[in-house]
């Protein structure tokens, strides 16, 4: 075989190598169904902002001091609000009693002076940036009552006849007084007035005088005395007499009473 017909042989081969077919792609996996029951998602719409479009600022948060006020105690609201463009914020504030408006009160501190226990008093708060408002919070608080106070302090009472003693109520209500450990005769009228003209039948001593002045709904207050008391004429005259009784008989008990045995005097032997 010459030269040129091996040479024409193996260039035949080559190219019957370099035209083999390739081998045929996979197939793709397969793809589970879902559940019958499985939830159909809903595709996320992102938001759009037309540009130059201002949107309304918001209140986050609302919180009033103190969640328990009394009458007469002011009322702080705080709040923070959020602009999406981040333009300053100018708060509003407004109150409201029983749902009335107050028309005199737009700061953040309400100073009720006409408002009684049981009241409910809300505040509003709105915010606004250069051109919208925000959509009004409100919060609300209820007014407590309180027990009354008793103004006039122990070491003021002097005499104890004829004495009125100051208290209030901050509620409003009217109060009822009553004693208790008193001496005989010794009592506190509806107006918290206290009497003692004395007794001639008191027998004298130490007393821990409780006086008690209470409101409409059950709270009261206490004013605690110590006082000594001597003892009235016609008691003092009896312990007098019965002390002067008790001395007697005793001396008389003493001068009768027979010798002990063997303290007999023994008669005389008579010669």
């Amino acid at each position: 075989m010459s030269r040129a017909t091996l040479l024409a042989a193996s260039l035949l081969a080559g190219a019957l190598v370099g035209c083999a077919t390739p081998p045929p792609p996979a197939a793709p996996a397969p793809v589970a169904a879902p559940p019958p029951d499985a939830p159909i998602p809903t595709p996320t719409v992102p938001a759009t902002v037309t540009p130059g479009e201002n949107l309304p600022p918001k209140v986050t948060r609302v919180a009033v001091s103190p969640k328990s006020p009394t009458v007469g105690q002011a009322i702080h609201v705080e709040a923070e609000a959020s602009d999406p463009e981040g333009i300053g914020l100018t708060y509003h504030y407004t109150w409201a009693v029983n749902g009335q408006e107050d028309l005199g009160e737009h700061s953040d501190t309400f100073t009720p002076s006409h408002v009684h226990k049981g009241d409910v008093i809300t505040a509003t708060v709105m915010v606004r940036d250069d051109a919208q408002d925000s959509e009004p919070q409100h919060v609300e608080v209820t007014i407590i009552g309180v027990p009354p106070v008793i103004d006039t302090q122990p070491d003021q009472i002097h005499n104890f006849d004829n004495i009125h003693l100051q208290a209030h109520d901050p509620d409003g209500g009217d109060l009822t007084w009553s004693i208790s450990g008193a001496p005989q005769g010794m009592s506190v009228d509806s107006s918290g007035t206290l009497h003692y003209p004395g007794s001639e039948e008191e027998p004298g001593g130490s007393y821990h005088i409780v006086i008690t002045a209470t409101d409409p709904d059950g709270d009261f207050a206490k004013m605690e005395l110590d006082i000594t008391i001597s003892p009235g004429s016609k008691a003092k005259a009896a312990a007098d007499a019965k002390a002067k009784a008790d001395a007697a008989a005793k001396s008389g008990a003493t001068s009768t009473t027979p010798p002990a045995e063997g303290d007999e005097e023994k008669p005389k032997r008579v010669r």
